[in-house]
């Protein structure tokens, strides 16, 4: 969970002088988490209505800028899976929606898989056990950096 990233980011900073506040910390790891989304984000599956014709409603996990369709899946439950080709985001004066090349009938479910940002909180923890190790390097590496700006201009010969 967030206090074991907490604590490995802390024991890799080894912050002798206690010039970085919990805040830095937390900066850190909020900065690692969204980098780390960018890299690896995380893919979650929803279901939607169509209202028919050739748009869907976007899922309502969706974020807006970052969120990319992996697929879309209609009629749901065929094995193997029937993925629909040709979709895209079309951006309508009432907001975005996914437009299909497929006409697709009134209230059908469409699957749609698509990313998201990770989270890391004290409740909610995606990011996989083997990528622990490299987040908190990653902000690590970020909290050194806000030491190495505060000490740049020090002039303290040893």
């Amino acid at each position: 969970m967030h206090s074991d990233i907490q604590k490995l980011v802390e024991r890799l900073v080894r912050d002798d002088t206690n010039e970085l506040t919990p805040d830095d910390v937390e900066s850190g790891i909020e900065f690692a988490v969204s980098r780390y989304s960018k890299d690896r984000p995380r893919s979650i599956v929803e279901d939607v209505v169509a209202p028919g014709g050739q748009f869907l409603p976007l899922p309502t996990a969706w974020v807006g800028g970052f969120s990319e369709i992996q697929a879309l899946e209609y009629p749901i439950g065929s094995v193997p899976p029937n993925l629909l080709e040709g979709f895209g985001i079309y951006e309508a004066p009432g907001g975005e929606e996914i437009h299909v090349t497929q006409r697709l009938p009134d209230s059908v479910n469409v699957r749609i898989s698509f990313t998201v940002f990770h989270i890391l909180s004290q409740t909610v923890d995606t990011v996989p056990l083997a990528d622990r190790e490299p987040l908190a390097c990653y902000a690590a590496a970020h909290c050194c950096e806000q030491l190495a700006s505060l000490f740049s201009g020090d002039s303290d010969s040893s």
